[in-house]
């Protein structure tokens, strides 16, 4: 989707398919929902968020990206559902955007992954499109269920 009358369009679709499925009664819905206790999801320490910084900084893939260039970053933790296993350091240089992926026993950067940019669609993937699909995608299967 490049232009707001697609997105609209989608919309448009999506809530026809949401009121037909609304159209059953409410009592007669599956008890498919259970209340699942999320994961604790680790934090990285101040000291593990300077050293991953300092590893991203030192990295001649990541040096290429921001030489020259205004840049800004941010850091966060890369895990799996449990367990920390490094850190991620975003990165945006003039409208381009990376993950950098550090791991943090190594002391090494593992991957550099753009978002968005001339790499990856022209401009990345429209943020509508994950959630409107999720829509679409549980209506039907609930219309499904009701027949």
């Amino acid at each position: 989707m490049r232009n707001i009358g697609e997105v609209v369009m989608l919309l448009m679709i999506l809530a026809g398919i949401a009121q037909a499925a609304g159209d059953y009664k409410a009592e007669a819905q599956p008890k498919i929902f259970k209340k699942i206790e999320a994961p604790q999801i680790p934090n990285l320490t101040e000291d593990e968020k300077t050293r991953a910084k300092k590893i991203a900084l030192s990295d001649p893939g990541v040096l290429e990206i921001i030489t020259g260039k205004n840049y800004r970053f941010d850091t966060g933790v890369w895990h799996n559902e449990t367990h920390k296993l490094g850190a991620v350091v975003r990165i945006e240089a003039e409208g381009e955007n990376f993950v950098v992926f550090v791991d943090l026993e190594k002391e090494k950067v593992v991957r550099i992954t753009r978002i968005g940019g001339p790499n990856n669609g022209g401009g990345g993937v429209n943020p509508l499109l994950p959630a409107a699909l999720t829509i679409l995608l549980l209506s039907l299967y609930l219309m499904r269920k009701t027949r």
